[in-house]
């Protein structure tokens, strides 16, 4: 197996060049921390689900950090955890253009993302045969569509599909994001 290989070699290499191996825990931490300055609010599960680490091993990481944090009750009666000063109380930005992978779908446990995308939405934006993630559209704290770039040379075009069960996406609405992924990929949006 490659996996348990690559273990191996990664362990050899490290002792081949100094390397002084991080305590777990204290990486455990280092993870949880940056894991939830980027996606909080988050469950103890979606941290676990996200770092592959077990609830007993997130817990403790989450005591280590516990007066950084702050907790509270949210959907379906769990926990949700946030840095003190963090982000979550921050008014909705908008329309947003997500890209392939994002963390929106991947930084949660699969069985608690009905808080922003139901099983149609999983089911129209993720290739569950090749594990392709389509890029996704972030409207009013859900997913409501699809968005792809048809490219010409340097220019393309971005065409937005909102799912048949939502509501239309007005073009107005989609100005500055287009905007935004024309300067972030360098290209001339037509």
């Amino acid at each position: 197996c490659w996996e348990s290989q690559a273990e191996v070699v990664y362990r050899s290499a490290s002792a081949a060049i100094g390397e002084v191996v991080p305590d777990f825990g204290d990486a455990l931490a280092t993870l949880v921390r940056h894991h939830i300055a980027a996606s909080g609010p988050v469950t103890r599960r979606d941290l676990a689900w996200w770092s592959g680490a077990g609830l007993r091993d997130v817990d403790t990481a989450l005591d280590s950090l516990h007066a950084e944090l702050t907790r509270r009750m949210g959907p379906n009666g769990l926990e949700y955890l946030d840095l003190v000063g963090g982000v979550s109380d921050a008014p909705d930005p908008g329309i947003r253009l997500l890209p392939e992978y994002d963390a929106l779908l991947l930084a949660y446990d699969p069985k608690a993302r009905d808080r922003f995308a139901d099983e149609r939405v999983i089911a129209a934006s993720w290739n569950r045969a090749n594990g392709v993630h389509a890029p996704t559209v972030l409207l009013d704290g859900r997913i409501r569509g699809c968005w792809r770039l048809e490219r010409t040379g340097r220019s393309a075009v971005v065409v937005v599909e909102a799912f048949a069960w939502e509501r239309r996406i007005d073009e107005g609405e989609l100005e500055e994001p287009v905007r935004a992924i024309g300067l972030a990929l360098d290209l001339a949006i037509e």
